[in-house]
């Protein structure tokens, strides 16, 4: 009960920053194609903030109602096929041989550097490094940590049936592949644009530059509307999903929680959102996402040490398993006699 608890509460402020992070986004999208007036500098007002993440949690209520086999498993394959579409447009109509160099680069630099990246703190860059370090690195590690029960639940869910190998290649290394892809394509054309002069890019917004670097690309304001549709559903699918695992937590297990409750937690995590938003803004979100993530990393930390028992011992079993089969076979072949244990056999070869 301690660690579903855990888990539960990880879950509802990983989906509520993610939310909140969401709503920022969308809302500077708005904000570049002039559907808002905010200042520059500023991030929307709170009245857009709490509209979008009451939209996107409505749509996610619809979808997380309908069950995991219609509105989730629906707006998850619209999602991905118009993220992929995007994806492909990008690489194509930017510079596509740059961009394909440097996926390779980048990747055989991603692993070398891998073990030294996970223990960089900052410490040796003062407080400006430390700063940075804390608002990326440590953010977005606490967020994923959070979100750990969420995933692992969510997408076992919908794994029955597959093998260790299968689910490992299917939620390790082909994602991995794929993210490695998308932020070449997505972070190479804006870094080829800036690289080429066109230093303005940098003047917008963290949450603003993918939208500045769409909107140079041929249709830009058809890729920018496209990719606001994309954000959004994304955000949509991790509330929906998100609220079918906090329920099925809340609910001891159930695989199929009763629809009240399922609209109950997709309504608490927007609330949660627009509360984070409202007290602190992107601070409060991080900093939500960050404590949630210390008791989950410990709960994650033992969860490594019970699947290596499981497996082991499973391991075990299946050898024994191997070991009685081979002795029946040898038995029915009349190489062992049954009952003299070793010392029986005809041929020595009980005795190996």
């Amino acid at each position: 009960d301690l660690i579903d608890t855990v888990a539960l509460v990880g879950t509802i402020f990983g989906i509520a920053t993610s939310l909140g992070l969401g709503a920022l986004q969308i809302g500077s999208g708005m904000d570049f194609l002039g559907w808002l007036n905010v200042p520059e500098g500023e991030e929307p007002g709170a009245f857009v903030m709490i509209s979008l993440i009451t939209a996107i949690t409505l749509v996610a209520v619809i979808s997380v109602v309908t069950g995991i086999k219609r509105g989730i498993k629906w707006l998850s394959q619209i999602n991905i096929s118009l993220a992929g579409a995007l994806l492909i447009f990008v690489l194509i109509a930017g510079p596509t041989l740059l961009l394909l160099q440097d996926f390779i680069q980048s990747t055989g630099s991603y692993l070398q550097n891998l073990l030294r990246m996970s223990f960089d703190v900052g410490a040796a860059e003062g407080a400006e490094g430390r700063a940075w370090a804390a608002g990326w690195t440590t953010f977005y590690w606490g967020w994923w940590i959070s979100w750990a029960a969420f995933v692992g639940i969510f997408i076992a869910r919908i794994s029955r049936g597959r093998t260790v190998r299968e689910f490992v290649a299917g939620v390790l290394l082909l994602p991995t592949a794929v993210s490695f892809l998308w932020f070449t394509v997505m972070g190479g054309s804006a870094m080829h644009r800036v690289l080429d002069g066109e230093t303005e890019l940098l003047d917008q917004s963290v949450e603003g530059m993918l939208f500045g670097m769409l909107d140079a690309l041929p249709a830009g304001t058809f890729l920018v509307i496209g990719s606001l549709i994309i954000i959004a559903i994304f955000f949509i699918t991790s509330s929906d999903s998100g609220s079918l695992v906090v329920d099925m937590l809340a609910s001891g297990g159930d695989p199929d929680p009763p629809t009240w409750s399922r609209v109950f937690w997709a309504v608490i995590e927007g609330l949660v959102a627009i509360v984070l938003l409202l007290a602190g803004g992107l601070l409060a979100l991080q900093a939500a996402s960050i404590a949630a993530a210390v008791p989950v990393s410990i709960v994650m930390i033992v969860m490594c040490v019970a699947i290596w028992k499981q497996f082991s011992a499973e391991r075990r079993a299946m050898v024994e398993l191997e070991r009685k089969e081979l002795a029946q076979a040898m038995i029915d072949d009349g190489l062992v006699e049954a009952g003299n244990g070793n010392g029986g056999d005809k041929t020595g070869a009980g005795r190996g």
